[in-house]
C-alpha cells in the first residue's frame, strides 16, 4: 500500500501593517477515509517570514516540518500562499504654536502627534525627516499664522491622514522704558519727557519702530510739589510694557 499524494492549497491572507499575522489554512482535495486536513498534515504548520514589525510587501505562506510525527498515509505536495502586509492609516495632528515677537520659530515637530500607529512607533520613528512650515519667520509681527506640512512625510508603512495643524501664534516681546528724570517749579507746565534707555528690542527695532509711544505723568501744572512718575503709555506696536 502506497501513500496517497495529495496538493494542499495554502490559502492567501492579508493584514496591515503592525497587525499579527493572521490564523493560516489550507485546503486540499484527494483526501481518504474521512481524515481530515489536519490528519493529513500532522508534522507541518504553516508559517511566514513576516513579523509584526515587518514592511508593506508580500511574503510566502509555506509548510514548515515541527517535531511531531507525519501521516505516513500521504505523500504531500504544498502550494504555497501569500501573505500581503498593507499600509496602516493613521493621523497626524499638530497642536497650537506659539513664539515672542523676534524669538525662533518652535520646533513644531514637538507638538504633533502621530495616532494609530504600530510597533511604537512616533512621529520622529516614522517620519525622521518630517518637518512643518509656517507662514511666519521671527521678524512678523504679532498675530497669528498657519503652519503647513513641509516634507519629509513618506513612509511606505503608512497611509496619512491629516487630522489638524493649529496655528502659530506670535505674541508681544517685553519691552522695558526707562525715562529721563526731569524737574520744574510748581505751576509751570509739564516738559517734554523723553526716553533715558529702552531694553528688549527684537529684529534691530528702535524707538522709532514705536510711533505711538507717549510718555506721560499724573502731574499737572495745579500739581502740588513731590516726586511723580513718569509712565510710557500709548501703542508700542509688537512690544509688551514691562
Amino acid at each position: 500500500v502506497n501513500a496517497a499524494p495529495i496538493t494542499i492549497d495554502v490559502n492567501s491572507f492579508s493584514r496591515y501593517y503592525g497587525d499579527f499575522n493572521p490564523v493560516f489554512s489550507a485546503t486540499a482535495s484527494g483526501l481518504k477515509n474521512g481524515d481530515s486536513l489536519a490528519d493529513a498534515m500532522a508534522g507541518f504548520d504553516l508559517a511566514s517570514s513576516a513579523a509584526r514589525a515587518s514592511n508593506v510587501g508580500s511574503y510566502a505562506i509555506t509548510a514548515s516540518r515541527n517535531s511531531g510525527d507525519v501521516n505516513a498515509n500521504y505523500s504531500l505536495t504544498f502550494n504555497p500562499g501569500t501573505l500581503t502586509i498593507n499600509p496602516t492609516s493613521v493621523t497626524l495632528t499638530l497642536g497650537n504654536t506659539s513664539m515672542v515677537y523676534g524669538d525662533a520659530l518652535p520646533d513644531f515637530r514637538a507638538f504633533a502627534t502621530l495616532s494609530g500607529t504600530y510597533n511604537g512607533d512616533t512621529l520622529a520613528s516614522a517620519y525622521p525627516g518630517a518637518n512643518f512650515t509656517a507662514l511666519a519667520t521671527s521678524a512678523y509681527p504679532v498675530g497669528t499664522y498657519a503652519v503647513q506640512l513641509g516634507s519629509g512625510f513618506s513612509n511606505p508603512n503608512y497611509i496619512l491622514t491629516i487630522g489638524s495643524l493649529g496655528n502659530l501664534s506670535i505674541t508681544k516681546a517685553p519691552l522695558t522704558i526707562n525715562a529721563n528724570n526731569v524737574s520744574r517749579y510748581y505751576g509751570d507746565a509739564n516738559p517734554a519727557f523723553t526716553v533715558a534707555s529702552a531694553t528688549g528690542w527684537k529684529n534691530g527695532d528702535t524707538l522709532a519702530s514705536i510711533p505711538g509711544l507717549v510718555l506721560t505723568s499724573s502731574a499737572t501744572a495745579a500739581s502740588n510739589v513731590g516726586s511723580y512718575a513718569i509712565v510710557p503709555t500709548g501703542h508700542v506696536g509688537n512690544y509688551e510694557q514691562v
